[in-house]
């Protein structure tokens, strides 16, 4: 068996608690565990979330809000779920947490549990991404390229996040700047 088929092996039961199993779904869903797995990442994700971790379940609000991952786009459900977590998320981006930083950041951008503010969402994944968040870097990776959320266009701060995302395993960034 090839390391890449054990890493995107289905959910084992020895992880033992919501964080390792969110940072496997992670992994598989931005390629930086090895490979990249959408279907073997939502299953992941739903478990995580299962448990009530805040983290998981802001994932699942997010790649719901976006129709990502497998996840039927589902705004209203979303935004519901986001509301229900979103005061420990931003309590746990308050204490330095990275995945709660980007997802604080994410959330602010596409009105998930708190009115849009792009200001503070970008604020918050640039926070995130200056601390390592793959993710994080891949996102600004697009929104400067793509001028989004009230950004000006900026190819050349696009391609540095992108090659920062890369740099870190990112397999859509890997992808994009080859």
């Amino acid at each position: 068996m090839s390391l890449l088929t054990l890493s995107c092996a289905a959910p084992e039961s020895s992880l033992e608690n919501a964080r390792t199993i969110l940072q496997k779904a992670i992994g598989l869903y931005t390629g930086t565990s090895g490979c990249e797995d959408h279907a073997v990442a939502k299953s992941f994700f739903l478990k995580a979330s299962e448990t009530g971790d805040p983290l998981a379940q802001m994932w699942v609000a997010s790649l719901s809000r976006a129709g990502q991952c497998g996840f039927k786009r589902d705004a209203k459900s979303a935004r519901k779920m986001a509301e229900e977590v979103i005061d420990q998320v931003r309590s746990l981006a308050g204490q330095g947490d990275i995945e709660a930083a980007y997802l604080l950041g994410i959330a602010y951008c596409r009105s998930l549990g708190v009115k849009t503010d792009k200001k503070k969402g970008l604020m918050w994944l640039v926070k995130a991404a200056e601390a390592g968040h793959a993710e994080s870097m891949n996102v600004l990776a697009n929104v400067y390229g793509g001028g989004w959320f009230g950004v000006q266009k900026d190819f050349d701060r696009s391609f540095a996040w992108c090659l920062k995302a890369a740099a870190v395993g990112h397999a859509y960034a890997m992808a994009s700047a080859a």
